[in-house]
């Protein structure tokens, strides 16, 4: 947990480092969300992946157990935010405390029965990409924390960002920085979870 912590304030020192005015698109410590847009991605159903993409988000011991675990904020994986409510409502929602299921070392919450029992048919196509983590960020090989609105679905893979503006840099070259964080997220993802 403290290596986690400190990746994460390690990636915000940096990019506090990196930005010197407020008109920037640099993330910000804390957002208000109150007044959040809505994600131009479209409502989709989670696709047929490539199985060697969806393989990079879980480490799995002898057994088949996932050992990996994901970005967590409040205890919960993407901080208790129902990830296939993206993909059937198409909007970030909030999970229920009646509703979790853990599974690759994390404990994950569902606005519904139905949503839990989809993910844990299919948990890979459910779970966002780089562990949770700012896809942005993975694009330029650190990790950062994400906001549950800071969201998009591409070829049927969760995404999600640390803030809407960050998430408005990742957007500028979407292929490029997926390319890029796929790249990079081996090596981020053992050094999260050696």
């Amino acid at each position: 947990m403290k290596l986690k912590l400190s990746i994460i304030t390690l990636s915000y020192l940096l990019l506090s480092a990196c930005g010197s005015d407020s008109s920037s698109d640099q993330p910000v410590p804390e957002q208000n969300t109150e007044d959040v847009a809505e994600n131009p991605t479209e409502t989709q159903t989670p696709g047929d992946t490539d199985p060697e993409a969806s393989d990079a988000e879980v480490v799995e011991n002898d057994s088949g157990e996932s050992l990996f675990q994901f970005y967590e904020s409040g205890g919960f994986a993407i901080g208790g935010t129902d990830p296939v409510a993206y993909f059937t409502v198409g909007a970030p929602t909030a999970g229920s405390d009646s509703f979790t299921y853990d599974w690759s070392g994390s404990t994950w919450k569902f606005a519904s029965q139905e949503n839990l029992d989809a993910f844990k048919v299919d948990p890979k196509a459910y779970a966002p990409q780089f562990g949770g983590f700012c896809a942005y960020a993975v694009s330029r090989n650190y990790t950062a924390s994400t906001t549950p609105e800071a969201w998009n679905i591409v070829d049927g893979k969760l995404y999600l960002n640390l803030s809407l503006s960050v998430r408005s840099s990742w957007a500028e070259d979407i292929p490029g920085n997926i390319a890029a964080g796929d790249a990079n997220w081996p090596g981020l993802r053992t050094a999260i979870n050696p």
